[in-house]
């Protein structure tokens, strides 16, 4: 995938994630809602299109899609909250491009929180 199409998909996935995120927001944290089915529909989705690319073309580099695409894909990778395998996957390649200088480690350890929460202690 070229690096405007990534950054142009990568916002166009975080947008849905918001969208669906404010339709709760204020409403209910109640997890029986209609609405978190929503909420919980795009991210799956996300997370099982950011696992193609990830697969394909490795972490999205910060160097090459810029600080706001590599922001929303950080973003896919902590709404993956159902996805857990996925979500420890994301780790791990993020690890790596924070370590290579290519990811924010501040939003790294946001991630890695999530993992732990998630999954318990990470590798």
């Amino acid at each position: 995938m070229e690096t405007s199409e990534l950054q142009a998909e990568l916002e166009r996935r975080a947008a849905l994630d918001q969208e669906a995120r404010s339709a709760v927001d204020g409403w209910s944290d109640d997890p029986r809602t209609e609405l978190w089915d929503v909420v919980n529909a795009v991210d799956a989705d996300n997370s099982g299109w950011l696992i193609d690319v990830v697969t394909e073309q490795g972490w999205p580099q910060l160097s090459e899609i810029g600080e706001e695409a590599a922001t929303n894909a950080w973003l896919l990778a902590q709404h993956a909250d159902r996805q857990p395998e996925q979500q420890r996957l994301f780790h791990q390649l993020m690890a790596a491009a924070v370590q290579a200088g290519e990811a924010e480690p501040r939003l790294f350890a946001y991630l890695e929180d999530r993992v732990r929460i998630n999954s318990g202690p990470v590798d």
